[in-house]
Formats: structure tokens, sequence, C-alpha cells
């Protein structure tokens, strides 16, 4: 029994795996079932996205992640979940670069311009017409117009306390409400994610 579960465990975690490695493409490659790319036999994980091109099947026999019978037990793997994950690779691509490049530039544009528009309407509303030319300036009469906001919004808070604490109250028992629902939906789903592994268990075993 000793000698078989450590033939077991070789076969498991080594490099060579037996007969269920050869069922790759050509014996020489074989294609990542994540991006398409093509990975030399032997190696562990895919060198563009990082993802594992292998797993253990239920009997201990390594076997593509691609492949959907297990050629040493009959297992079924056709219905596996796959699980999305973040890419791990290393190697800097121009594409993603100028994507995230653009994506900071307009993130920029359109916070000057949001900015520019809220410091513009600030001093306005300070000055009681036309706002001075002059960034200082203008950043000044914004800075007290925000100040006299926040006041009068205080102001208006005070004067309707009971108002805004009937509302407070409305969302709070509303925020319960949709945790409580929450928790239900995921109970259901954990129950049904729970039955659809045993019948898949049942089935890789038969």
């Amino acid at each position: 029994m000793l000698n078989g579960a450590i033939a077991l465990t070789k076969q498991t975690v080594g490099a060579e795996a037996g007969p269920a490695d050869s069922v790759a493409d050509g014996g020489e490659h074989i294609t990542c079932a994540h991006c398409g790319a093509q990975v030399a036999e032997g190696q562990r994980s895919c060198p563009e996205c990082g993802r594992g091109v292998y797993r253990t099947c239920f009997c201990g026999w390594r076997i593509p992640v691609n492949q959907a019978i297990c050629p040493n037990c009959n297992a079924d793997w056709s219905q596996s979940m796959r699980v999305a994950r973040k890419s791990r690779s290393r190697t800097p691509r121009r594409r993603t670069a100028l994507r995230h490049a653009a994506i900071g530039a307009v993130t920029a544009l359109v916070v000057t311009v949001v900015a520019y528009v809220v410091v513009t309407w600030l001093a306005t509303r300070a000055a009681g017409g036309e706002p001075p030319s002059g960034p200082l300036s203008r950043m000044e009469l914004a800075a007290e117009g925000l100040r006299g906001l926040a006041a009068g919004v205080w102001a208006a808070i005070v004067r309707h306390a009971g108002a805004v604490a009937s509302v407070l109250a409305i969302a709070a028992l509303g925020a319960l409400i949709g945790v409580g629902v929450y928790a239900l939906r995921l109970g259901s789903r954990n129950r049904s994610s729970r039955q659809s592994t045993r019948r898949l268990r049942r089935k890789r075993r038969r």
C-alpha cells in the first residue's frame, strides 16, 4: 500500500505524468484553454496568461485542462467550471499600455473640466456676478462660496431636523431590507451551487 501511495504521488506531481501527457496536440505543444497560446509539453503554466494547462484528476493522473475525459478512469471533466483570473504575465504589452494611457488622459481631462466648472460656479456665487479672471482669486472666491454653501446646507438641516431624521430612518430601513434580501439570495445561490457540485461529482464518478 505504501509503495502504491508513493507511486501515485510521483505520478501526480512529477514532470512526466504517464499516458495523460501524450494526449496533447502533436506531443510537442498543447494549446492553452484560456488564451489559445501554444505551450511546450511539460510546461505547467501558459507563458502568456500564466494559467495552468494541466489538472489533476480524481484518480491522480495529470491531464490537460482542455481534455474532457480522463484516459485512466474515464472521469468526465466537460462540465467543470473555469474561474476567470487576472493575467499574471509580466511581459509588457503595447496595446495594454496604450489603453491605460488613453484611460488616464481621458480621466485627467474630465476631472479638470469638472473642477473648472465647480470652481467657476462657486466663485460666481461668492462674487455675486462675474468672477475674476485670475486663477488664485477665483480659487479664493470658490473657497468662500463653498463655506457659504456648507453653512446654508447646515442651517437647512437644522431647520428641518425632523424631516431629515425621518428620511434617514426610512433610508436605514430600506438598507436593512436590502441586506436581508441579499442574504436570502446568497443562501439560495449557495445551496444551488452545492447541489450542482454534488451532481457533478456523482456524474464524474460513474
